[in-house]
């Protein structure tokens, strides 16, 4: 479809985002945390560097994830220092809320840094980078089922005052971030684990994408463009559930045991059409009639795929 596909590697958990004041105290700036949205910057430059050599434009970067990923997104439109490389955004399921719960202030999530590194039992940092990989990873997971749910999200994209200066949410509601064509969504059963919860959180991705688009309206001048995913996939009955739309997304079906028919194959086709053509043109439409367009309060229309 004419796009080049660039993958990355970052350091993700307590290798990525581990804030502790031994780690501010090496630094020059008195910083800690976001090596791993550090490293997704270091590579986005390497693209922006290299990839003519591929035969691709630098000057007409797209960048996308899902989940964390889609955090991550945010994160990198939402920082200086990225500066202008990034021309279109695309973030599925990474719209969690429009709180603080996807990024947390530096002074904020620091004693949970400090807990943690209390509950390995060493006492400098250079003991710290000589523990095993496979033991802090055991560790970290015991320490966040202690109480998961103030311990579980606090490796995340931390606003430090550099490379976020603010929260996310706070960015985006001051109109702050990139003003560059965004496509976002989720999955009609995104993270969805107790029937009892169903009701009042099913559409919260959704609700906080609608809010999201409709902020972008008001603070930006270029189009959101808004789709929900609500395929229940064939072979079980976890429905549209939170990455279900990956396979469809990057034309991976056969490489999935689920019992996929023909209805996924062409809907997988449609939505490769669609991702491309935005990342090519930044409207998923192309160079094509207009069926799929942008979000707007008075027009608030949203591309479904079913």
């Amino acid at each position: 479809r004419g796009v080049i596909l660039v993958t990355i590697n970052y350091r993700l958990g307590i290798f990525g985002f581990l804030p502790h004041p031994w780690l501010c105290e090496e630094d020059a700036m008195g910083l800690c945390g976001n090596y791993g949205i550090f490293d997704q910057i270091a590579a986005l430059n390497w693209v922006y560097e290299n990839i003519g050599s591929f035969g691709g434009d630098p000057e007409n970067i797209t960048i996308f994830g899902q989940s964390a990923g889609g955090a991550s997104v945010r994160a990198l439109v939402s920082s200086d220092l990225t500066g202008t490389k990034i021309k279109k955004a695309i973030v599925q399921s990474g719209i969690f809320s429009l709180g603080d719960r996807d990024c947390s202030r530096l002074q904020d999530v620091m004693k949970y840094g400090i807990e943690f590194v209390e509950s390995t039992g060493v006492s400098s940092l250079a003991d710290l980078r000589k523990m095993p990989w496979e033991e802090l990873i055991n560790i970290y997971w015991d320490y966040c089922l202690k109480d998961p749910k103030m311990r579980m999200g606090w490796c995340h994209p931390i606003a430090d005052g550099y490379l976020l200066k603010d929260t996310l949410a706070n960015l985006q509601a001051d109109g702050k971030i990139k003003d560059i064509p965004y496509m976002v969504g989720s999955n009609a059963d995104d993270l969805v684990f107790e029937p009892e919860t169903l009701e009042s959180s099913k559409d919260s991705f959704q609700k906080a994408c609608i809010c999201w688009c409709e902020q972008r309206e008001d603070m930006g001048s270029c189009p959101s463009y808004l789709y929900h995913f609500s395929r229940k996939l064939p072979g079980s009955s976890d429905g549209a559930f939170h990455s279900a739309e990956l396979w469809y997304t990057f034309g991976t079906l056969s490489r999935c045991w689920r019992p996929m028919e023909a209805h996924d194959y062409a809907l997988s086709r449609q939505m490769l059409d669609y991702w491309a053509d935005f990342i090519k043109y930044g409207d998923p439409n192309g160079e094509k009639e207009t069926i799929w367009k942008p979000y707007k309060k008075e027009q608030p229309f949203i591309q479904e795929f079913r």
